[in-house]
């Protein structure tokens, strides 16, 4: 694809902002406790944030699904101001439309960076990290969530769906190696949801979503997802979950 449709396309996808979307993941049950579980990472880094930036905050289900506690300070950013507003008005946090790959904050300004879905929807992946890490404060954290290319639904969803297409392109690998090149340490990289079947069944826009709320089918998937904690090597798993530190001298 080339890159001046590409970039067209994205816009144009993620212009409004998506209340189904929002409220499949924060109002069924079943959803919002598998979209938790790759969002574990920011649970154990937050309490120690007093300010909190997200990079492509969408509708502001990843905070609102957080532990997030009081009088921390949240920035929501998306290029698009609809999806900025909605998310804003939600969580209670400030919003700003900008470019994630040219942030309109100072340098050293937040704790805590959230990159979640972002770096397979821009022009330019690194340039998204480097930003990140020009606005952390020294010793602050980036946690970076991104679909992993070599998981069969990930790939099956990129050809559903035309914007998702450079997700088939990023691997686990792929990430580290651009948060590492931005000058970050302690690199951690864990893996999450082996074998996400319901999110093709239960989806809000392509499945039945009301299914999610039968316990027998939530039992049935929890099964097929345990199944395929066995089955599967983690590269293979359909999310990267990074979190990385900020050097004192970078």
């Amino acid at each position: 694809m080339k890159t001046g449709s590409f970039l067209q396309r994205q816009k144009s996808y993620f212009e409004q902002s998506d209340a189904k979307r929002f409220a499949w993941q924060m109002d069924n049950p079943y959803v919002a406790r598998c979209e938790r579980q790759v969002l574990k990472m920011l649970d154990r880094e937050i309490s120690a944030a007093r300010r909190i930036l997200e990079v492509g905050c969408g509708q502001g289900s990843n905070l609102l699904l957080s532990q997030l506690p009081k009088g921390v300070e949240c920035w929501m950013l998306d290029q698009s101001w609809e999806r900025t507003a909605f998310a804003a008005g939600r969580t209670g946090g400030r919003g700003v439309c900008g470019d994630a790959q040219k942030l309109p904050f100072q340098n050293e300004s937040f704790d805590l960076v959230l990159v979640r879905d972002v770096l397979h929807h821009v022009e330019h992946p690194a340039a998204v990290v480097q930003e990140a890490q020009r606005v952390l404060v020294p010793g602050g954290k980036l946690l970076s969530i991104e679909p992993n290319g070599r998981n069969l639904f990930i790939r099956i969803f990129s050809f559903i769906q035309p914007e998702e297409r450079r997700s088939r392109d990023l691997f686990p690998e792929t990430v580290e190696r651009l948060i590492k090149a931005s000058g970050f340490r302690d690199i951690q990289l864990e893996m999450e949801h082996a074998f996400p079947l319901w999110r093709v069944v239960f989806h809000y826009k392509f499945g039945l979503p009301v299914l999610a709320r039968i316990p027998l089918m939530q039992s049935a998937f929890d099964g097929l997802e345990r199944w395929g904690q066995k089955r599967l090597t983690r590269n293979r798993w359909s999310y990267t979950l990074v979190r990385a530190t900020k050097t004192a001298s970078a």
